[in-house]
């Protein structure tokens, strides 16, 4: 079994890779693969150059390059496999193309709770204020380089999602949705 994890930034998504992990899933970072590729041409590494690196790949090699060099860590993988952060309906396409029963799984939480969480976690390129957090994820949310169609960004391979897990309370909680989610696949 395949799943492309997706969802906002706060919804939850690092913690449900986590938890699936528990349950024997290997865990493949889309991000890894843009690490990758920068570490390739000696740039500096940071949340500002990978949104920057990111797009400009997407322009000179496709929307799907990120979920391509993604693909060639997993492909003839046996096991469970969740792929965290997919970003646009491109990636989704290239993947349900390449993997069969591919599902994309939307962790999904209100605004401002993910908000709260992300001034928790305090990452150094997190948003401070949430006049920040509402920019970026509008970004986000229309492609960063603007030049992309909203009608394959974020909001909307979150509305293609085969699965949506709310993650509105505790750890704990969440623990047992995907747990009990995880338990339903495997009888489908």
């Amino acid at each position: 079994m395949i799943i492309g994890i997706t969802g906002y930034t706060g919804s939850g998504k690092s913690t449900v890779a986590e938890i699936l992990h528990e349950k024997g899933f290997k865990i493949v970072e889309m991000r890894d693969a843009v690490v990758e590729e920068m570490k390739k041409r000696g740039m500096e590494i940071n949340s500002k150059s990978m949104r920057e690196f990111a797009t400009k790949l997407r322009e000179e090699e496709g929307n799907d390059v990120v979920a391509r060099l993604t693909y060639e860590k997993i492909k003839g993988e046996k096991g469970n496999v969740a792929i965290t952060g997919m970003r646009s309906t491109y990636e989704e396409e290239y993947f349900r193309n390449k993997i069969k029963n591919f599902l994309v799984l939307a962790v999904v939480a209100p605004e401002r709770t993910r908000f709260e969480r992300i001034k928790k976690r305090n990452k150094p390129d997190d948003p401070k204020t949430f006049e920040e957090f509402k920019r970026i994820e509008s970004m986000e949310l229309n492609g960063f380089s603007g030049k992309r169609d909203p009608a394959h960004g974020l909001q909307s391979l979150i509305d293609h999602a085969d699965l949506v897990i709310f993650n509105t309370s505790t750890k704990t909680n969440l623990k047992k949705d995907v747990e009990k989610l995880v338990e339903y696949l495997e009888k489908a």
